[in-house]
Formats: C-alpha cells, structure tokens, sequence
C-alpha cells in the first residue's frame, strides 16, 4: 500500500509518519501470514507448484509498496 493509498484511506487527512509505518508492518506481517498458509498447503497437497508460485507471488507484492 503506497502513502497516497493509505492518505486516501484516511479520508485526505494528515497521516503521521509513525502510523504509516505501522500500517506498512501490519501489511506486511499479514502478508506473510497469508504466504505461510501456502507454503503449509505446498505440503499438504499434489499441487505444490502452484502453491509455491502463489506464496512467492505474495511475497513479491512487498517490494512494490512503501
């Protein structure tokens, strides 16, 4: 999520530094979480490869936010 997007989130007021920070990190840590539910399903599951594209393709989304 990019800092327009989360200023537009809050309705065009001022956002702080620090709590755009920690949305950045709640963001983050949920992403992980979710990709982690994948790597577990990798396990589980005769489709490994598709899981293991679909936990790094959550991964990947990291490195195009703040």
């Amino acid at each position: 999520m990019t800092n327009k997007e989360i200023e537009d989130l809050a309705g065009h007021r001022k956002v702080s530094a620090w709590v755009v920070k920690l949305v950045g990190d709640a963001i983050a840590a949920e992403r992980e979480a979710c990709a982690k539910l994948m790597d577990n399903m990798d396990k589980k599951d005769n489709l490994s490869n598709y899981y293991k594209v679909a936990a790094n393709v959550i991964r990947a989304r990291g490195n195009n936010d703040v």
